[in-house]
């Protein structure tokens, strides 16, 4: 809301305030979800042998990323069945991608998992209604001295 009043109050014409403050509201929220969010507190990281039967913490959380590490610890893109021992290999078409997985783990293979638990959800809403009513304080604030210089 403090958005678009001050972009009205800058532009002065309905139509450009409107479409500025659709456009820089969007842009705010994407920015803020992708770049931001995802640091207001420092993630944990989970690793665990691969096709383990646990592969994920325990309760809710948020994955910001996952990947696989090859057993001297480097991390591999894309499924890493070309990197397989041959005896995983050898499972390959043999009841299913878990066998090879859960063989893989043996090797020493490991899933490590980037995320945010579930319980850090209201710090992340407080953090971020306050970033939001700091803009909204500042954009209020950019309004009030536009209408004052204007109108003097």
């Amino acid at each position: 809301m403090a958005l678009g009043i001050a972009a009205g109050a800058l532009l002065r014409r309905t139509l450009p305030a409107v479409a500025v403050t659709i456009g820089v509201f969007t842009a705010l929220l994407i920015g803020i979800e992708n770049f931001v969010r995802p640091h207001y507190q420092t993630p944990l990281t989970m690793t665990v042998p691969l096709g383990h039967p646990t592969a994920g913490p325990a309760g809710s959380y948020w994955l910001l990323n996952d990947g696989i590490t090859s057993p001297s610890g480097q991390a591999i893109n894309g499924v890493p069945i070309g990197q397989a021992p041959s005896a995983c290999r050898a499972l390959i078409g043999q009841g299913g991608s878990g066998k090879v997985f859960s063989c893989m783990g043996d090797h020493g293979f490991h899933d490590i998992l980037t995320y945010q638990p579930a319980n850090r959800y209201w710090t992340f809403q407080g953090i971020e209604t306050g970033i939001f009513v700091s803009l909204a304080a500042a954009l209020i604030a950019i309004t009030v001295i536009v209408l004052l210089r204007r109108d003097a």
